[in-house]
């Protein structure tokens, strides 16, 4: 809970109310035949709100006592003011402007125009906004859900294990995300979804060999209705309120069939080698879908994402193993897989003919056109040595590529570079690419020592380990990739890395950062004391300091930007400049700035647009203060300590690395 707005507080709840009941009921049992039935039944009910506070119940979340606030938030408005009904769905949609819609009057958004605001500190710490604005948010969802499902375990004969079953959810969604004057990149919607899946399952058990196969029913249906053929509703030509009905349509329901095999068997008396092969769908959330579908064209512009009409997205998973035991207390896993993502959701730019202009128009949709494939290789060696020591030795490699990171990727950075051969958003990709996640190479450790109680009784080893145990885990991976922008565009020196470039300057994700690395080490010592039984801890994160780099800045590929740094300081620098001669006291001959003797003096103080401003100078007079020696005179050295300062965090190596060592020392206590 919990967030700090601009003009007032805001807070964020989310609810949840959960009944369950079970049912596990063996129907029949005999030495070679059982049937047991395995039912579930549940009820949720979810609810979010995100908006302001009143001032009594922001008053009191702002000392609580020990820093714990307990009780309920009162909001200025929530759901009840606006419920997702469907009268004001319809009003939405036809832009009644007797409705009301937003917190605010939309149509006289001026009245709530910031007042004469103050310009910032200007290289100093801290500064002073502007003041005004209407102040308020809401955003609210529910859900209420009910899921029903039975599994049927059936022992037919000594050979073959049937299990059949299936699943139904039915559930009600609404959400409200409207701004609190306007429309723009607002969304509101209601939908019934319903979900249900069937699978029956046969293991034949062989002996040596045990084979599973079985396939699965899938269906969805969304239960709303969206924009027919192009966001707009009541924009649309001709559109009178009794045609509502004619530029809508509902959702289409989609099903699918999946199969899946499995087969294990052994190969020597110590080895055994195991395959499968499955299809896996899953079926879009629905606020994905349902994003949009009543959002007109005319209330936002085309960076307005939009969801649509979305299928199953489909995944192929292909997997074999080996498994050997050197003996009983060493044992080698090996697994090599393949995935292949399918038409999954993701973000794209659809041209389309707006019916308005009857010209193209790029909008960004939602639709099935993500594809990928993950494939690698996974080894583990388990090693033991008596009862004191277990070990385990990890080795992944992965080649993860897909058209983008998520399904939004390809909206959020690509669609936003200019192709220098068309002039126009760069397309989509049409190959696979890393992803931003991916690691090809990932070593992993684990040890443990645990001495018992009874470790060589007698002797001063004995005594010093006893109950002692030493825990350890060490980890290696390759760094992930990033997208390296191109460096002769000022527009991206702050850009680090999965930030979003103006121009790229190479391939997409094409760069890694360097290594992670890291060791992490827990120690523990169990002792009586009286009647308690005790155990004191030290545990160590990063326990060798490495400095891991975990962000750069995409254009030079490293934690510094030398030229962006140099521009930071020209910008700074000028807006010192320009607010002194504004006001009369700045010295050309070495750019230092006369400040008034006193914070009285500060009342006649403007901005360089010549509006009152006698914070700025206050600014700037504890800035000279700090910085300098207190003379008056803010010196072009005094200035730039105040701005490098102000910039610290901008190229502090905090920003990009990992956190450090941690030590932590404690003691528990078992009763």
């Amino acid at each position: 809970r919990g967030g700090r707005g601009v003009d007032n507080t805001g807070a964020t709840t989310n609810t949840s109310q959960v009944a369950t009941l079970n049912w596990n009921q063996v129907l029949t049992k005999s030495s070679s035949n059982a049937i047991a039935l395995d039912a579930y039944v549940s009820y949720q009910k979810d609810r979010s709100i995100n908006s302001t506070l009143t001032a009594e119940s922001e008053a009191n979340t702002r000392d609580p006592f020990l820093g714990w606030y307990f009780g309920n938030f009162d909001y200025q408005y929530d759901e009840k003011d606006f419920p997702v009904t469907d009268e004001l769905i319809e009003a939405y949609r036809t832009q009644d402007a007797s409705a009301a819609i937003v917190i605010y009057d939309r149509f006289n958004t001026t009245q709530y125009n910031g007042q004469n605001g103050y310009g910032g500190s200007l290289g100093n710490p801290g500064g002073v906004g502007g003041f005004g604005g209407a102040a308020g948010t809401l955003n609210t969802a529910s859900e209420t859900r009910w899921i029903g499902k039975a599994n049927l375990d059936w022992q037919v004969d000594r050979y073959n294990r049937v299990k059949m079953g299936g699943e139904y959810t039915s559930s009600k969604l609404d959400t409200y995300n409207i701004g609190a004057t306007g429309l723009g990149f607002s969304d509101i919607w209601k939908a019934e979804p319903t979900t249900y899946n069937l699978f029956i399952e046969d293991r034949l058990d062989l002996g040596d060999v045990v084979l599973v196969g079985g396939v699965r029913y899938d269906y969805f249906d969304v239960g709303g209705e969206k924009w027919k053929d192009f966001p707009r509703i009541a924009s649309y030509p001709g559109f009178t309120p009794e045609t509502l009905g004619e530029r809508l349509e509902p959702y289409t329901s989609h099903d699918y069939i999946s199969p899946h095999i499995q087969v294990a068997f052994p190969v020597t008396e110590r080895t055994n080698f195991r395959l499968s092969y499955a299809q896996v769908v899953s079926p879009p959330d629905a606020s994905v879908v349902l994003f949009g579908s009543n959002t007109d064209l005319s209330i936002t512009n085309t960076n307005n994402n939009y969801g649509t009409d979305l299928d199953f997205g489909k995944t192929i998973l292909f997997e074999f193993g080996v498994r050997h035991a050197f003996s009983d207390d060493m044992v080698l896993d090996v697994t090599v897989y393949n995935k292949d993502n399918l038409a999954n959701a993701a973000g794209r730019l659809i041209g389309a003919i707006d019916p308005r202009s009857n010209s193209r128009a790029d909008l960004r949709l939602t639709v099935n056109q993500d594809f990928g494939n993950t494939r690698g290789i996974d080894m583990r060696i388990d090693r033991r040595f008596g009862r004191i020591f277990n070990g385990v030795l990890a080795y992944t490699y992965q080649d993860a590529r897909n058209t983008g990171t998520d399904p939004y990727t390809y909206i959020r950075f690509g669609s936003r570079i200019t192709s220098s051969v068309t002039g126009t958003a760069a397309p989509p990709p049409q190959a696979a690419q890393p992803v931003g996640f991916s690691r090809p190479h990932s070593l992993a450790a684990q040890f443990s020592f645990n001495f018992p109680a009874d470790f060589q009784q007698g002797s001063l080893l004995g005594s010093i380990m006893s109950r002692m145990g030493i825990f350890g885990t060490a980890r290696y991976a390759s760094g992930t990739p990033y997208t390296v922008c191109d460096p002769r565009f000022d527009d991206d020196q702050a850009v680090t890395s999965g930030g979003t470039c103006n121009q790229i300057g190479g391939d997409f994700n094409a760069t890694r950062l360097p290594s992670f690395k890291n060791v992490d080490l827990r120690v523990t010592k169990g002792f009586r004391f009286g009647s308690l039984d005790l155990t004191a801890y030290a545990d160590a994160r990063n326990v060798f300091n490495i400095e891991n780099v975990l962000a750069v800045f995409s254009q030079t590929g490293t934690t510094a930007n030398q030229r962006y740094k140099d521009n930071l300081w020209v910008t700074d620098s000028a807006n010192f400049a320009s607010n002194a001669k504004a006001n009369g006291v700045y010295n050309s001959l070495d750019a230092s700035i006369n400040l008034p003797s006193s914070d009285a003096g500060c009342g006649a103080w403007v901005t360089t647009g010549k509006n009152p401003s006698p914070p700025t100078c206050y600014f700037f007079r504890k800035g000279e203060q700090r910085y300098g020696n207190g003379d008056g005179v803010y010196t072009l050295a005094e200035q730039r300590a105040a701005h490098e300062t102000a910039r610290l965090g901008t190229f502090h190596i905090s920003r990009f690395a990992g956190g450090g060592r941690i030590l932590r020392f404690g003691m528990e206590v078992n009763f």
